[in-house]
């Protein structure tokens, strides 16, 4: 594996160092931590935002699993750059129309 280019920090949280991991639809590389647990309760909004992602998830295997619906999106698909894969592309639709 070979990093071209890095910037910024990554964490200020933990000595441990940086991991490194692969997204395994677009290849794109992508650093993350492990911290803690969380022990907070979810706040009002958190619970809204796991909802609506919920939601979107759950219009995004529909339209998968619906040949004609999908269908509908792989122009679309091909005509953009800004998402690496269908179901990305599908998810960020669906996101957009879930309130």
């Amino acid at each position: 594996m070979w990093i071209d280019q890095m910037s910024g920090k990554t964490c200020n949280k933990t000595n441990d160092g940086p991991i490194f991991r692969t997204m395994s639809a677009s290849g794109r590389i992508y650093v993350s931590h492990i911290h803690s647990e969380r022990t907070a309760p979810f706040t009002a909004g958190e619970i809204a935002q796991q909802e609506k992602f919920k939601a979107a998830v759950a219009a995004t295997n529909a339209v998968m699993a619906d040949v004609e619906q999908l269908a509908a999106y792989v122009p679309q698909f091909k005509a953009q750059r800004k998402y690496p894969t269908l179901r990305g592309f599908i998810f960020a639709d669906q996101m957009a129309k879930v309130q």
